[in-house]
């Protein structure tokens, strides 16, 4: 049978909507995870993190809150109850999505208990202004400067790049049990979430760091608040914390 120009053309059509709807039937899936610090001890700090998990599949996802303590400087997460957790479901079928919220059953995670127990420290309400001290993020890593000193401010470093890779290498997890749809976690149960070793995006790339750290009193360690993700294709990202701690450039600019 002898094929046409115009048969071609609707052979090529019909292929690229039939690869065009196989590739929107499976999306990539991802997880993401955001921290809110709510206080701090001597060699610790205590925040909320919320989880976004999204399987390779439409119409579905689950959210999960977590009382989550992390160690000082490490990052390691000492101790993790769930607070809340939801399925959320949508008919496919349907012409216009709703959304059913399905809550999960969950152990007691005595949260204030905790902070009471080992008299955390609260953090320090901050304006929305610019801070005493900012801090910025390029290449080399953090570095930090005195807004208010009354010559012209010389950025000090704060934290190396390679330092700051390892830290989300540890802090930027999230147990493999939560994944159905992978396999690679360390030897401690958990997967990080954002791929910065060799190869990756530079580190100024592929995160952003909030100008003005997180306090609390009692503590000379400060709070970095970074947001990242790992790629334009990679849907994965964590907005989370780096402890850094003050008397270090303190006493380098005395």
């Amino acid at each position: 049978m002898r094929v046409t120009s115009r048969s071609r053309w609707l052979i090529a059509i019909q292929v690229f909507l039939a690869w065009t709807i196989a590739a929107a039937a499976t999306p990539s899936p991802s997880a993401v995870i955001s921290d809110q610090i709510i206080g701090t001890v001597p060699d610790g700090f205590f925040v909320i993190r919320t989880t976004i998990l999204r399987p390779p599949y439409y119409y579905q996802f689950r959210e999960r809150v977590e009382f989550v303590e992390l160690a000082i400087p490490s990052g390691k997460v000492r101790h993790r109850c769930t607070l809340r957790e939801t399925d959320n479901h949508s008919d496919a079928a349907a012409d216009k999505p709703v959304w059913t919220r399905t809550e999960v059953k969950t152990s007691a995670c005595k949260m204030f208990e905790t902070l009471s127990l080992k008299r955390a420290n609260y953090i320090v309400p901050r304006s929305t202004g610019p801070g005493t001290y900012s801090f910025h993020l390029d290449a080399k890593g953090v570095t930090v400067k005195d807004n208010w000193s009354q010559d012209t401010p010389t950025p000090a470093a704060l934290l190396p790049a390679k330092d700051i890779r390892r830290q989300i290498a540890t802090i930027a997890t999230i147990p493999a049990a939560s994944l159905e749809w992978q396999t690679d976690a360390n030897s401690d149960g958990l997967t990080s979430l954002l791929e910065l070793g060799d190869g990756a995006d530079p580190l100024h790339e592929a995160c952003e760091l909030d100008p003005v750290a997180t306090t609390a009193r009692g503590t000379t360690w400060l709070f970095l608040r970074f947001r990242c993700w790992s790629g334009d294709d990679d849907g994965d990202g964590a907005i989370f914390y780096l402890p850094a701690d003050s008397a270090t450039w303190a006493k380098d600019e005395n």
